[in-house]
């Protein structure tokens, strides 16, 4: 008895341990080497891609109501604007993830049994880092900006799940600032 209880969380952990939130919540390249095995998720990621990021700047896609553990993801969405336009040496910002129809409260409780979530006066974050453009290493991002640019000639990254206007939630990775093409591949290996 006690053996098949072990069993059972085991595989309870497992299967929670290898949910498709959990691997994006890295915000590396491993989400999308992951997701190549993933026949659903992979191919939204294929049909986002079809055309160049840069030039369609927002892509939405239905998941069709995939289920990730006991988190339903309804959309797959890839996101991309140049701020240097307005903003010269603000960089450029990538956005990746997914929009769940759950309420923001429920989703934070269910992605934060999985990975620590840290409260950022609104959004709740994972994993920040930050690179100076004249640095080639990542740091932690001791104090991450919540809905502002990053410091000029500075790249961001982290994992968020921000509050949509209807009380849903998005839980996004970003790669925003200045960064090279290096950086910006081994974050995004699924771009053209």
């Amino acid at each position: 008895m006690a053996g098949a209880v072990a069993l059972t969380l085991l595989v309870s952990f497992s299967s929670l341990a290898d949910t498709v939130v959990k691997n994006l919540a890295a915000c590396d390249g491993s989400f999308f080497n992951q997701m190549k095995g993933n026949k659903q998720i992979g191919n939204l990621i294929r049909l986002a891609n079809a055309q160049p990021i840069q030039e369609k700047g927002n892509v939405t896609l239905d998941a069709k109501s995939y289920r990730d553990g006991d988190l339903t993801l309804n959309r797959y969405i890839s996101r991309y604007s140049n701020i240097d336009k307005n903003h010269p040496g603000a960089g450029e910002y990538y956005f990746w993830g997914f929009e769940t129809d759950e309420a923001f409260d429920v989703v934070v409780k269910k992605v934060g049994k999985q990975v620590p979530l840290l409260n950022n006066n609104g959004p709740y974050v994972h994993g920040p880092m930050i690179k100076e453009s004249n640095s080639s290493n990542w740091t932690i991002n001791n104090n991450p900006s919540s809905g502002s640019i990053p410091g000029k000639q500075t790249a961001e990254k982290l994992f968020f799940i921000e509050k949509n206007s209807d009380g849903t939630a998005s839980l996004l990775c970003t790669l925003q600032g200045v960064f090279t093409a290096a950086d910006l591949k081994a974050v995004r290996p699924d771009l053209n």
